[in-house]
């Protein structure tokens, strides 16, 4: 898997030590452009992840947490610890940069595993804070607060400032928030939530909730923007059952739309972003037949493709557009 970012469609590789590299999310401020992801790499003979954060282009060091570790005796050799580190978003706010991740624990004894727990992380510029078990999904500042979204157990929820705002309680089914944007503060936030086997796109605004999903098809509600009074959610919805065949969708003020038809492709919108009364949505289409995956850009409905479809892309896709 191969790191790249498009600059209005103009390909650049990121530079990575390792063959399997997965970007996130992107942000832009001024003329610096902050990318973040995490890649592979071999640790006791174990693959875990570490976090990447590319800063123009070039790799910046990024070291690993020491939150949430877990002590070992010097020299003890029947004991082993891993530690995961997955970069979700990035958020840039005048000079300073928020970055939230997913930091895993592993510890064995003597073959056993004792500990097995994973752990809601941000940080801004080189200071990490731990919010506990959970793990995050995106990550927004306003007014010199801190927004991340994320699940904590089967609660969909996000932390403010460190407190956590839980908006379900888990007695439906497991739910997750994925994306938050806060406008005019207010804080809308979008997610899906489990209701006997059918997941559900939902929103939730200032807590209050707004069910998507008209159907019986999954849905799930992916990325959030918020731009004069209109709210736009980008995601998915399973077009038969299982997910074999997914279509990506758009949802303006709760009214959907189908970017694809979800007839012969499964495909995804991940994320959305409003220039004036242009709405970009950036998503991945994978063709059943042929297994070509297209990283795809929609511009007020219509697509556009940024590459071959058989250059081992594919995954999580961001977009940021910039007046």
């Amino acid at each position: 898997m191969v790191a790249k970012v498009w600059f209005n469609g103009t390909e650049s590789t990121l530079p990575s030590a390792s063959q399997s590299t997965h970007t996130r999310d992107i942000d832009v401020a001024s003329s610096d452009v902050h990318v973040v992801g995490y890649h592979t790499t071999q640790v006791d003979n174990q693959l875990v992840f570490r976090r990447d954060h590319w800063i123009n282009g070039a790799a910046q060091t990024v070291a690993l947490d020491t939150i949430y570790g877990v002590y070992i005796p010097e020299g003890n050799t029947s004991m082993r610890k891993r530690f995961y580190e997955q970069s979700i978003a990035v958020f840039l706010d005048g000079a300073d940069v928020y970055t939230c991740y997913t930091r895993k624990v592993v510890h064995t004894e003597f073959g056993n595993t004792v500990l097995d727990s994973t752990y809601a992380m941000y940080a801004k510029n080189n200071e990490t804070y731990g919010l506990g078990a959970g793990q995050v999904t995106d990550i927004h500042v306003a007014n010199g607060d801190v927004y991340v979204t994320g699940r904590k157990g089967d609660r969909a929820l996000y932390w403010k400032n460190g407190v956590e705002h839980f908006l379900t309680d888990g007695s439906i089914g497991q739910a997750t928030a994925m994306s938050i944007t806060v406008v005019g503060g207010v804080v809308h936030v979008a997610g899906y939530e489990n209701h006997s086997g059918q997941n559900k796109a939902k929103v939730w605004t200032n807590g209050t909730e707004t069910v998507l999903t008209t159907g019986t098809n999954t849905e799930e509600a992916l990325g959030i923007a918020v731009s004069g009074g209109v709210v736009h959610v980008c995601g998915l919805e399973h077009t038969v059952p299982g997910g074999s065949k997914s279509a990506a969708k758009l949802w303006t003020n709760g009214v959907a739309q189908n970017l694809t038809d979800g007839t012969a492709s499964k495909a995804q919108a991940f994320s959305i972003a409003v220039n004036g009364s242009d709405v970009y949505v950036t998503g991945q289409e994978q063709i059943v037949l042929g297994n070509d995956n297209f990283i795809r850009v929609w511009k007020n409905g219509v697509a556009s493709t940024l590459n071959a479809g058989s250059d081992n892309l594919g995954g999580k896709t961001a977009i940021k557009v910039v007046p």
